[in-house]
């Protein structure tokens, strides 16, 4: 079975930002939600190690800014979607 993430990783119009450890795509819940993801197919937190967790986490909080600014949102929701056993980790940047 092929991970949707990784199959939309390949697809450059579904790419905000990547870099040699993550990939920003675009959200699929609602205007300005966006997704950050490593670049290597994980599916629990604990297997990145701390500087790619804080990377993440940077890329994320930075996403997050740019979502407020730009729709003037009142703020924005990060939640982490992790452990399925098939499931590419992922944080999900949505406004609010």
């Amino acid at each position: 079975m092929t991970c949707k993430i990784c199959e939309r990783m390949k697809e450059k119009e579904e790419i905000l930002y990547e870099d040699e450890v993550g990939v920003v795509l675009v959200g699929d819940t609602l205007l300005g939600h966006i997704t950050v993801h490593p670049k290597k197919h994980i599916t629990k937190i604990r297997e990145l190690d701390d500087a790619e967790l804080e990377h993440l986490f940077t890329i994320a909080n930075l996403g997050s800014t740019v979502v407020f600014e730009t729709l003037g949102a009142q703020g924005t929701n990060i939640v982490v979607h992790s452990g399925a056993s098939d499931e590419h980790i992922s944080i999900n940047v949505i406004p609010r």
